[in-house]
C-alpha cells in the first residue's frame, strides 16, 4: 500500500495515477496534518511525500512520523523540486529514506520503492 502526499491537485492524482497503475493500492494527502490521519488509518509500506506544502510541511510530517515506532519499517521518499545539498540533507535529517526531484517518471516511483523494498516489490497489490 503506498500514500501519495502532494499539494497540487493535478500532481497528485498524476502521481495516484501512475502508482495505481503499476498495481499498487494508492491512498492519498494534501498536507502533512492530514497525512498523520491517512498513516494511521492505512499504515502503508512506502510513502512519497512532497516537502513544500500548506499546514504541515513534509519535513515536519517526516519527523512526526519517525517518532513513532510502528512506522519506522515505512519507507519514505521525499518527492519535490527542491535538490540542493543542503535540502537533501534536511529530508536525510527528518527521516526520510529517498529524495527525488520532480518531474518523477513512474518507473523511477517504481525503481526507487523496489530498491528501498530489498528488492521486493511494495507495490503490487498480489
Amino acid at each position: 500500500m503506498v500514500l501519495v502526499i502532494e499539494d497540487h491537485d493535478d500532481t497528485r492524482a498524476a502521481r495516484v495515477q501512475l502508482l495505481a497503475s503499476l498495481g499498487a493500492q494508492v491512498h492519498d494527502a494534501t498536507d502533512g496534518l492530514a497525512s498523520l490521519t491517512e498513516l494511521a488509518r492505512w499504515r502503508p509500506d512506502v510513502v512519497f511525500c512532497d516537502l513544500a506544502m500548506p499546514i504541515m510541511d513534509g519535513l515536519e510530517f517526516a519527523r512526526r512520523m519517525r517518532q513513532n515506532s510502528r512506522y519506522h519499517q515505512v519507507l519514505l521518499i521525499a518527492v519535490t523540486g527542491k535538490d540542493s545539498p543542503g535540502t537533501v540533507r534536511e529530508t536525510w535529517q527528518a527521516g526520510f529514506d529517498a529524495h527525488l526531484v520532480k518531474p518523477v517518471t513512474a518507473e523511477a516511483l517504481a525503481s526507487i520503492a523496489r530498491r528501498l523494498a530489498g528488492g521486493s516489490d511494495l507495490l503490487s497489490t498480489a
